[in-house]
């Protein structure tokens, strides 16, 4: 029990403090083998691989589906067309950018083309994954 505590806990220090999640999950998974007593080899081949797989199998058609949405809307010029009404219509009186909320929904249903054109046209600062 503790060894899957330490696994998350040091999942969620690495992925907050900006690691990528591509290496984090494996490393997390090393730490709760070891701390269980499994042995690595099968325990990374068997339980980690396999619920990897079966995760990317079960989620691939909405990945697509996502990918290709998102660059329908690139080529179209439809994320760049709605990230400009979003900086034009929506600034806070110091000149930042006031998309805040805009940034939260495009982010929260994963349209990341739509929250990077908004940033570069805005200048604003903040991290978006892949973006």
């Amino acid at each position: 029990m503790i060894g899957i505590v330490l696994g998350l806990a040091l999942l969620v220090f690495l992925a907050y403090k900006g690691y990528s999640i591509i290496w984090v999950a494996p490393v997390s998974a090393m730490v709760v083998a070891l701390t269980g007593g499994l042995s690595l080899l099968p325990a990374y081949t068997d339980t980690y691989m396999q619920g990897l797989v079966d995760f990317a199998k079960s989620w691939f058609p909405m990945f697509l589906l996502g990918a290709i949405f998102g660059k329908a809307m690139e080529v179209t010029g439809a994320a760049h067309s709605v990230a400009k009404k979003i900086v034009l219509n929506d600034r806070s009186p110091e000149g930042n950018p006031g998309g805040d909320y805009q940034l939260r929904y495009f982010g929260l249903w994963r349209n990341f083309t739509v929250c990077g054109c908004v940033c570069h046209l805005s200048d604003c600062r903040i991290l978006i994954p892949g973006g």
